[in-house]
């Protein structure tokens, strides 16, 4: 589904919040975009939003799983201001954020999903959990 604005979204997009875990990508330009939304989508987010200027090309398995919103980031309200936002829509939901060209892992992101992962910490009333984020796009080359 596309919102051709943060307003729109938050008018008529609130159900995308209603249900988690919800994965929020903050792309600030097109670096491993397609490959950091493909990956989160991998990992059984059961919503992954994208705020991004513009939609890009996307493998057609991930077409109907992404959310998408038109939003420039440059000229814009902060990023902790819109993830605040959503945190008081998104009521008793895992929600987890990113920028292009970072990837989630957590112990057997492999063969387990985010789900999995938060339903095992439930049960075993854990009040923290390792996870890691890799950020590709800040890995210094000479």
């Amino acid at each position: 589904m596309d919102y051709p604005s943060l307003d729109e979204f938050f008018k008529s997009g609130k159900h995308h919040l209603k249900k988690g875990p919800i994965a929020l990508i903050f792309a600030e330009d097109d670096v491993e975009l397609v490959s950091t939304i493909s990956h989160h989508i991998n990992l059984g987010f059961t919503n992954t939003i994208l705020f991004a200027k513009s939609k890009p090309a996307l493998p057609i398995d991930a077409k109907d799983k992404l959310v998408f919103i038109c939003h420039d980031l440059f000229n814009s309200p902060e990023v902790d201001i819109i993830i605040n936002k959503i945190r008081t829509l998104a009521v008793n939901q895992w929600i987890y954020y990113c920028y292009n060209a970072e990837y989630l892992f957590f112990p057997f992101c492999e063969t387990r999903s985010v789900a999995e992962l938060l339903n095992f910490h439930n049960e075993e009333r854990r009040d923290s959990m390792l996870t890691f984020v890799v950020d590709i796009y800040k890995i210094w080359r000479p």
